[in-house]
């Protein structure tokens, strides 16, 4: 691949890479530990227009740990407050730069953008609708913990914001991309999902069921999907979490002991801290398998290669859980 700005611009195939070639990492496989990497001696443009601590952090871990350089581009120290566009900033920063990670709060940024620049560029969170390197490393999460607990998954809820989480809605497109058999709910504090997203689900005749109540179905969920209220994206009335909603030990006693609690962070009040200790909490593995993932994404986008032959002809990596007809 050459951009990750949309899980639409990935294959079914490529997700399974990434996931497989991730996890395979994290695990020590050498294959992939004493593999040449392509981020050595790049410069990686990290234009974060909004705030991040995970995503911003776990990049620049990748860089520094891979021999690469990073440059942070800071909007608030930029010329940006001299009046310079947005055009004249990436039109400099390609000059730099090797490759452009971007966050940005505009949904649409990235049509701008890619009209600017034929540098590669990875989707680091563009406004409330997509943040394809999470979902990658959500999904990773998941398989990971399903062959871990040697189950199957069929059933994920999503709770919390879903009108303003952009990465519930790279998290659906990732999950129907590799799999239409999966059911998915929702418990939410709005009525409904943002436009795009809802044309995507709409236009695929993915079946949402919303729910009310933990009761309804969390005893039959193999993964359950926590978002924080994203005060930040309402412009009029803050709509906030009910205290039914909030995730605590005794809503977790009502999970399958194979179910996993995942949250792409930040945390406010939607997961009890108690719930930390519960090896169904998943969220921490997030954070750390980001760091693999977001290695795979950049390594394969700057070696500019999509050769799959490797997994193709010597099977998986880890058993062949990956390409089972459950999934």
């Amino acid at each position: 691949m050459n951009n990750l700005l949309s899980i639409d611009d990935l294959s079914k195939e490529k997700i399974f890479y990434i996931i497989e070639k991730s996890i395979a990492v994290k695990n020590g496989n050498k294959l992939y530990v004493t593999m040449d990497s392509y981020i050595e001696n790049k410069i990686i443009g990290l234009l974060f227009f909004e705030p991040s601590t995970r995503t911003r952090f776990s990049f620049e871990t990748v860089i520094y740990k891979s021999k690469g350089n990073v440059l942070n581009y800071n909007e608030k120290i930029s010329s940006t407050k001299k009046g310079e566009t947005l055009y004249d900033t990436i039109k400099t920063m390609e000059i730099y730069c090797d490759l452009f990670i971007i966050r940005h709060p505009d949904n649409d940024i990235f049509e701008k953008i890619t009209k600017y620049t034929s540098k590669p560029i990875i989707n680091a969170g563009n406004g409330s609708y997509e943040h394809p390197t999470q979902s990658l490393i959500d999904i990773t999460t998941m398989f990971e913990h399903n062959k871990n607990t040697n189950s199957i998954f069929k059933n994920i809820l999503f709770v919390g914001d879903i009108n303003n989480s952009r990465t519930i809605n790279s998290l659906i497109k990732c999950i129907y991309k590799i799999s239409n058999s999966i059911n998915f709910y929702i418990f939410s504090i709005q009525e409904d999902f943002n436009p795009k997203i809802k044309n995507f689900i709409k236009n695929n005749n993915i079946k949402i069921t919303r729910v009310f109540s933990y009761d309804e179905c969390i005893k039959d969920m193999d993964f359950v999907y926590v978002t924080r209220c994203q005060k930040e994206r309402q412009n009029l009335d803050i709509i906030d979490y009910k205290k039914e909603m909030i995730i605590t030990p005794n809503v977790m006693k009502k999970m399958k002991p194979t179910c996993g609690l995942l949250h792409p962070f930040p945390r406010n009040e939607e997961i009890d801290i108690k719930c930390d200790s519960d090896s169904r909490s998943l969220y921490f593995k997030q954070i750390e398998n980001g760091i693999h993932v977001r290695r795979i994404i950049m390594e394969d986008i700057l070696s500019k290669t999509q050769d799959f032959n490797r997994i193709k002809s010597h099977g998986t990596l880890d058993g062949g859980y990956m390409y089972s007809e459950e999934y």
